[in-house]
């Protein structure tokens, strides 16, 4: 998924804050979080579109799945030894996003790095019973990736869902 970030900190750019944190949490809503397969056929399902359904799936479209695409799957096996082989362990970050001051005072976007914030762990088999289960715990990691990115500027840290001053914790 790609996230918007503000270019800078000038008042023309921080006027389209709240058009941003929209299409950041509607591109997060949109992507599908899970891809269920049978056979040859699949469903792309998404918080929102699982949402529209009223969770029943049956009513979300399937489409033709070729099997070779699992191999570009983001989901990986689960890496600890905790963990079994049958689940698969998601990742989600949040970001951290460096504005530094410019010649004009404009505090540009200097770079954006990613840290960790959530991971989900699923059954590679999911029974249909557990699905309202598992969306759940997707809906809280992306809120949770949300809330957990951080803008810096001037060496302070500031959350960027609320721009509250985030105060370090020793």
């Amino acid at each position: 998924m790609t996230k918007e970030f503000l270019p800078s900190l000038r008042l023309d750019s921080l006027r389209e804050v709240q058009r941003i944190r929209r299409s950041n949490v509607e591109t997060f809503k949109s992507h599908p979080v899970l891809v269920l397969v049978t056979g040859d056929w699949a469903q792309s399902i998404s918080l929102d579109s699982y949402a529209r359904v009223n969770g029943d799936i049956h009513k979300i479209p399937t489409e033709p799945y070729d099997h070779l695409e699992r191999l570009g799957c983001e989901a990986k096996k689960a890496e600890s030894s905790e963990v079994s082989k049958s689940y698969r362990l998601l990742e989600y970050h949040c970001s951290v996003s460096t504005y530094t001051p410019g010649e004009d005072h404009g505090w540009k976007l200097e770079g954006v790095a990613p840290m960790l914030s959530d991971m989900v762990v699923i059954p590679r088999v999911l029974q249909q019973h557990r699905l309202a289960c598992v969306m759940g715990m997707f809906s809280r990691s992306l809120k949770k990736t949300l809330t957990d990115s951080l803008l810096m500027a001037g060496g302070k840290r500031y959350k960027e869902d609320t721009w509250a001053l985030k105060h370090s914790q020793v």
